[in-house]
């Protein structure tokens, strides 16, 4: 028999799928790892400390670890998020929050075949 093996840390990329109904808000929270959140439906409202960001499903966000956001949903919203441990993210993506176009739906393997 293979014995396990419990390496018992956690992973540098995790993910999200979550749907949010017309309205639906999550108060303001902040993680341990950056993130990038992205809808494939409908408009996403994230309010940071220094800036409000609609962002539809042509856009996704890059949120820095530790930074505080809210969101609302604006229609239905069915979102993805990838997050990435603090150690690999700031360095090479940013200490503050930006917009991502194309590349975005790249890195979140949405292609215009399999849009949803």
């Amino acid at each position: 028999m293979m014995p396990y093996i419990n390496n018992s840390k956690p992973a540098d990329i995790q993910a999200l799928a979550r749907d949010y109904v017309d309205g639906e808000t999550v108060g303001e929270h902040c993680h341990k790892d950056g993130q990038f959140i992205h809808a494939t439906e409908g408009v996403m409202e994230i309010r940071t400390p220094t800036r409000l960001w609609l962002v539809p499903p042509q856009r996704g966000l890059w949120i820095p670890p530790r930074t505080p956001h809210a969101l609302r949903a604006r229609g239905k919203v069915t979102l993805r998020a990838v997050y990435i441990v603090a150690s690999r993210a700031t360095f090479s993506l940013g200490e503050q929050p930006s917009a991502f176009a194309a590349m975005f739906r790249r890195i979140m393997g949405v292609t215009p075949g399999n849009y949803r």
